[in-house]
């Protein structure tokens, strides 16, 4: 099954999900989708699991999606399994940070998307547990905890992915609120 924007939104209006896409990724398909395109990643580790429409959409642009989060909800189960994503996705829940680190220092990975708890201290403390991965994608820019931290390690603006109204300021691209961009915090230097 292709799975895009409109087959996810009829899925959610057809089992009276459409609350699913208020906070999700799947507002922002088209650009993840571009950015996992551009990237290339194999073996995807999301943090931050949510309903699993990110996951959905990730386990179908890659091989395998690794989701951690602190609290589990059924429901990604019934998303994943229309999709046939179920044996694509680690769907894996634990207790605290502490818990996901162990975890994340078992498993490999070639890219990271950080859409988990917004206030900076806890974005920084999921950064940090992942920094040496050579990509990873920041979801919620838009959120002042999720700027700070990409301000301070100089993340860049997937700006021809993520949205449209920018201007470029002192090296940094200055954002008019009006789509939800995503935004880089590490990159090969060949691959940009």
């Amino acid at each position: 099954m292709i799975l895009g924007y409109k087959e996810i939104n009829n899925f959610l209006k057809e089992n009276n999900l459409i609350d699913y896409k208020h906070h999700s990724a799947v507002n922002i398909y088209d650009n993840l989708k571009k950015a996992v395109e551009y990237l290339k990643p194999e073996i995807v580790l999301e943090i931050g699991t949510f309903n699993g429409l990110s996951t959905a959409i990730l386990a179908n642009l890659c091989s395998f999606v690794f989701t951690v989060d602190i609290a589990y909800r059924p429901e990604t189960q019934v998303v994943w399994d229309h999709f046939n994503l179920l044996d694509k996705i680690n769907y894996s829940i634990f207790k605290d940070r502490e818990e996901i680190g162990k975890f994340i220092k078992k498993i490999q990975y070639d890219f990271v998307y950080i859409d988990a708890n917004h206030k900076y201290e806890e974005v920084k403390a999921d950064y940090e547990m992942v920094k040496d991965c050579n990509s990873i994608l920041f979801h919620d820019y838009h959120l002042d905890g999720v700027r700070q931290l990409i301000n301070e390690i100089d993340g860049q603006p997937l700006a021809e992915f993520a949205y449209k109204g920018t201007q470029q300021v002192k090296g940094h691209y200055k954002m008019e609120w009006k789509t939800d961009p995503l935004f880089l915090g590490k990159v090969l230097e060949n691959n940009y």
